[in-house]
């Protein structure tokens, strides 16, 4: 008999080889494991990037003026004028 996945030879009466269970089970577990991840992402608003993973909806906070130390979030500080970088 042929496994009906690879065509290997098995001299035993199954519809696949023992390999070939192995790498399903294998297949089947990871799945579980990828599903769980995408789950604890979703419930902690998270979302994958090639980044560093940030909160689904926020943006940056703005940037930190270089003279007085404010954040803001135009091109000029609100506190001191200074121009962003």
């Amino acid at each position: 008999m042929y496994c009906r996945k690879c065509g290997k030879w098995m001299d035993y009466e199954a519809d696949i080889c023992v390999d070939c269970q192995q790498n399903e089970e294998l297949f089947k577990v990871e799945n579980e494991e990828t599903a769980q991840q995408t789950e604890q992402n979703k419930q902690y608003g998270y979302f994958m990037n090639n980044s560093a993973q940030q909160p689904y909806g926020q943006q940056s906070a703005g940037w930190v003026c270089p003279c007085c130390g404010a954040t803001n979030t135009g091109n000029f500080c609100e506190s001191c004028g200074a121009k962003k970088n």
